[in-house]
């Protein structure tokens, strides 16, 4: 440090990197303070943390450590091991100018150190705070629980050196933190856990991080940082509240046939259909203003589903009341009636209407004068109890596979 008491001497502590082939940097640990959305945007995020770092300098990769004279002194001459440095003193030496070059030539980053802590044999360690946007790509298919995946790019131009970036902890962080709606007033450290409480935060929640270095294709080889962060909307209220109603009205459709003969089917099928209208409509009524990006949500997707169980479920009740008006003389199939009265009896607790209204007979209302024999048998009950019985069989298959898709 004696070497350095003339001004242009200083000087060149502070705007000239050491005079070393290789800058060594290692990465300590990565602190996210604060996140919030960024002003108008309903998904993209401002970041704030701590970046803690260790410059060590050396010659060449397959050398030892270089100390930098410019950092060292003699511990007979000054009793001290190492010196910190305020914050307001933090630029009295070289740092590391470690963010996005593309986002701070458009003034949208700040980097400030906030911690340096030299030691006698060179070796530098800084706590650095950093404010960048961050670049987000969100999913919407567990709409509406999106998730986002976001990174930060850090790098070091510096004119003939090369860089080298070691993490000592590459390790995925979990952690659960939430992201305000509003940017912040204040970064001072002491106020961090009051700020988390007293800001309005968003849907959004942290889940995890993780530092990584990338390889760049830029000249050089120079290697980027980066950070990696995840989140996902706490929407589990609404999540529910658009899967609860239509599932009970699904499966109150597919259990129709514990209610009564296919013409109370059919009018319950058509009331859930309306109910199965109306939270889909609610549904849409929720969507992001701007669409999913091409992208159709798990839930849209169960919807639909629900409406084509619905639509099968209702045409075969459909197809089974019109078949139920035909008079029918020629006798169905022993065992088949037999199977079929006893699920209509015994599973379903059920069995056809006998009404008058509830047939039609074709020879009445074709005009011919064809006599048939008195003797006639009417076999029409007989085949109604095989109709309502592969309606009932549909509608309990449509609803075994409706529970397998609820619990997938």
């Amino acid at each position: 440090m004696n070497a350095y008491k003339t001004t242009g001497q200083m000087r060149s502590l502070i705007d000239k990197a050491p005079p070393a082939d290789l800058l060594a940097i290692e990465i300590l640990e990565v602190n996210l303070i604060h996140i919030e959305l960024v002003p108008g945007s309903s998904n993209q995020f401002n970041i704030y943390g701590d970046l803690q770092l260790v410059l060590i300098f050396s010659m060449t990769i397959n050398l030892k450590r270089w100390i930098d004279a410019r950092l060292t002194w003699s511990l007979d001459e000054w009793n001290q091991t190492e010196v910190d440095l305020e914050v307001s003193a933090g630029r009295m030496i070289w740092l590391p100018f470690i963010t996005d070059p593309g986002l701070c030539i458009t003034g949208k980053c700040q980097l400030s150190p906030e911690f340096v802590r030299f030691s006698h044999d060179g070796t530098v360690i800084a706590v650095l705070n950093f404010q960048s946007p961050a670049e987000c790509l969100i999913n919407f298919k567990p709409y509406p629980e999106e998730e986002n995946d976001c990174y930060i790019y850090f790098t070091m131009l510096e004119p003939n050196k090369k860089l080298e970036f070691d993490i000592k902890e590459s390790e995925m962080k979990v952690l659960s933190r939430s992201v305000a709606n509003s940017p912040i007033a204040s970064i001072d450290k002491d106020e961090h856990a009051i700020l988390a409480l007293e800001k309005d935060h968003s849907a959004w929640m942290i889940t995890h991080h993780e530092l990584t270095v990338l390889k760049s294709f830029l000249r050089d080889n120079i290697p980027i940082l980066q950070l990696f962060i995840h989140a996902q909307k706490a929407m589990s209220t609404q999540k529910f509240a658009l899967r609860l109603p239509i599932t009970i009205a699904t499966m109150i459709m597919l259990a129709s046939p514990l209610i009564g003969d296919l013409k109370m089917q059919i009018f319950v099928k058509l009331f859930v259909l309306s109910l199965q209208t109306l939270c889909f409509l609610y549904l849409c009524s929720i969507a992001p203003p701007n669409g999913f990006m091409g992208i159709r949500p798990s839930i849209y997707v169960f919807y639909e589903t629900i409406f084509l169980i619905a639509f099968v479920s209702i045409m075969t009740t459909l197809v089974a009341l019109a078949l139920s008006r035909v008079k029918r003389t020629v006798p169905p199939s022993h065992r088949i009636y037999l199977v079929a009265k006893l699920i209509n009896r015994v599973i379903c607790c059920t069995e056809p209407d006998r009404s008058a209204a509830y047939q039609r007979y074709l020879d009445e209302l074709d005009g011919s004068t064809e006599q048939r024999p008195s003797a006639e048998i009417d076999y029409t009950q007989d085949w109604r109890h095989i109709y309502l019985a592969i309606n009932n069989c549909v509608s309990g298959f449509m609803l075994s596979i409706f529970i397998v898709i609820i619990f997938y």
